[in-house]
């Protein structure tokens, strides 16, 4: 397929309102925060195809959503980083492993504890996602959310998990 102009803040805008919809007691609401930008129009137009990208962050919000607590919050954010368009997905969930932060995006790799009654998975929806947003010649990536503590000898407590997508903006910002 061609790839379009596609405006990242427009698709966010339209996705992420959709998981409040069928919001529950015990699903996270979904937060997005798009960072705008007053000098620049079209601040987070891409090169891309909506279909795909949209997969991508309906992939990753799901993903947020099933690893948080029913008090949790699921937070999508939008910026502008010089010649870069930013996405970046949190939850409030026990994060992963520092060793499985790049074994995540691996075929088959699925790390959701059966006891916690997360069910099963393929494992492909993050190695899908990762070749979508390469595709975009973009890039992805996972870090947990981490909380430093003051005293060197007590572990930094993660937060939670969090993904970042940079994909190249069609058009330059001078203040970006």
């Amino acid at each position: 397929e061609e790839s379009q102009p596609l405006d990242i803040a427009e698709l966010l805008t339209n996705l992420v309102p959709a998981f409040n919809d069928i919001h529950r007691k015990e699903i996270p609401m979904v937060e997005l925060d798009v960072k705008s930008m007053r000098d620049c129009n079209d601040a987070f137009l891409v090169n891309g195809l909506d279909t795909r990208v949209g997969q991508v962050i309906n992939n990753l919000v799901d993903n947020a959503i099933s690893f948080s607590p029913e008090d949790g919050k699921v937070r999508v954010l939008v910026e502008r980083q010089g010649d870069d368009v930013c996405i970046r997905i949190e939850d409030d969930g026990p994060g992963i492993p520092p060793d499985n932060l790049k074994k995540v995006f691996k075929r088959f790799y699925t790390d959701r504890p059966e006891e916690q009654g997360f069910g099963n998975n393929s494992g492909l929806g993050l190695n899908i996602s990762e070749q979508i947003i390469l595709a975009h010649k973009g890039r992805i990536w996972a870090e947990n959310r981490i909380q430093k503590q003051p005293d060197n000898d007590k572990e930094d407590i993660i937060l939670g998990a969090r993904f970042q997508i940079r994909l190249p903006a069609a058009i330059p910002c001078n203040k970006a």
